[in-house]
């Protein structure tokens, strides 16, 4: 019977200063430790899911301390670096590029839409503009960490997805979508029930891009649908599309079931210290083939940590168990040998083409991690040793000119003498 167990984590808030310590350290600590625990009942993480808020104020120093702790997890739970997915939260905006001038009047733009249509006219507006980049420019020291993971978000590209295959279950996609892009500093101190709740937003384009029938959806995003505008119609969609949805941000686990959809809220590895409110939590997502025809299990095992002993335990004596119909389109025929054909590998690779792809079809997961590590000057250079850098590709900024180049390597089959460099600038390998 195939199962896989995921990994579900959110709001961990990295914070990074010279002249204090790292108070969180010891429950980054004994997460570790509770993976290693429990490593008896999962063997092994099919997936690595981080809903946001990764960084405490989007700072450089912040992300590194998030890539070292994430490289452990991934290693405890013997998890392929290609099926981790992360997103933004609205601790992940920089604050310092956000308030400006240009950006705030945008986010104020985007929060007077009238209804859905109205606000992707806006959208559709600023891409004939300076706009959107200028919005995505708070997101700039993320997408420095996130692109290791090829989990970078642009303006072309709003959304992180990626397509996970544990044998004996339909294929999963993981849908990760920024619902940050309206976020300020000020939605720090708005609270359920202000008038600013529902002011964050998603575009029809997030909820509705690269739907494949064959595939089952999982979505994943920092703001739980009652914290977005005209979140009526956002639920709605939401619903219709994936009949999993995993949410942060509101630093408090709970599960949400309604007709067939589950809706698992994360809660916070590292929440504010405000006395007994203050519990860090995680999840395990357990995904099962059903002993009745068309039907998946859902196992949710919240963890949470004790005060008294100081590591982190089971939410309550038993799991949470769901039992759900799969849509039509996910179900699976015959045995747990079935495959679900992929009519994407036929697809012409070219610029343009999504990164997901080129990772998991054409180059190591490894390789793309470690070059996107080194320092920028180090790729231009493996570039432009293999003959793929071309300087009008500068234009794009660092992130994109350099995946240009990755894109022209597959595309001319030089992975083997790429990853050699990449190996030999890495010092100690990939």
């Amino acid at each position: 019977m195939g199962s896989a167990y995921f990994l579900h984590l959110s709001d961990i808030h990295f914070y990074y200063s010279s002249n204090r310590p790292d108070l969180d350290r010891v429950i980054r600590k004994d997460l570790l430790n509770d993976l290693k625990t429990c490593k008896a009942d999962y063997k092994k993480i099919g997936g690595v899911l981080i809903s946001g808020d990764i960084a405490f104020s989007a700072q450089p120093e912040q992300y590194k301390i998030a890539k070292k702790w994430i490289r452990e997890i991934l290693d405890i739970c013997h998890c392929d670096i290609k099926n981790l997915v992360l997103i933004p939260g609205n601790h992940d905006v920089d604050y310092a590029k956000s308030k400006r001038t240009s950006p705030k009047f945008y986010r104020i733009s985007l929060r007077g839409a009238t209804n859905q249509h109205n606000l992707d006219k806006i959208i559709s507006g600023f891409y004939e503009d300076v706009a959107m980049d200028v919005l995505f420019d708070s997101f700039q020291a993320f997408n420095d960490f996130a692109v290791s993971y090829n989990c970078d978000i642009h303006p072309k590209n709003p959304v992180a997805s990626k397509e996970i295959k544990i044998p004996g279950l339909p294929k999963f996609k993981i849908v990760g979508m920024n619902s940050c892009l309206a976020s300020d500093k000020d939605e720090d101190n708005i609270k359920q029930g202000d008038s600013l709740i529902n002011e964050q937003i998603l575009t029809s384009y997030q909820l509705e891009t690269d739907w494949d029938d064959k595939l089952f959806h999982i979505s994943l995003c920092h703001h739980p649908t009652n914290w977005i505008k005209f979140s009526k119609e956002v639920e709605q969609a939401f619903d219709a599309r994936f009949s999993i949805q995993l949410f942060g941000h509101e630093h408090k686990g709970r599960i949400i079931t309604n007709g067939n959809n589950i809706k698992i809220f994360a809660g916070a590895i590292q929440p504010e210290r405000d006395g007994d409110k203050w519990k860090p939590s995680y999840n395990f997502i357990k995904f099962t083939k059903a002993d009745i025809k068309d039907h998946m299990e859902i196992e949710i095992i919240g963890r949470v940590w004790n005060k008294t002993s100081h590591s982190f335990g089971c939410d309550t004596p038993e799991s949470h168990k769901y039992k759900i119909k799969l849509p039509k389109r996910h179900r699976l025929k015959g045995n747990d040998k079935t495959k679900i054909s992929d009519q994407s590998e036929t697809k012409e690779i070219s610029i343009e083409m999504k990164n997901t792809d080129v990772i998991q079809k054409n180059l190591s997961a490894e390789t793309y991690y470690s070059f996107f590590s080194l320092p920028h000057v180090i790729r231009l250079s493996i570039l432009m040793e293999l003959n793929v850098y071309d300087s009008s590709d500068g234009m794009y900024g660092p992130i994109e000119c350099c995946k240009r180049g990755v894109l022209r390597i597959v595309k001319n089959k030089k992975e083997t003498e790429f990853e050699r460099l990449v190996v030999k600038n890495n010092g100690s390998g990939v």
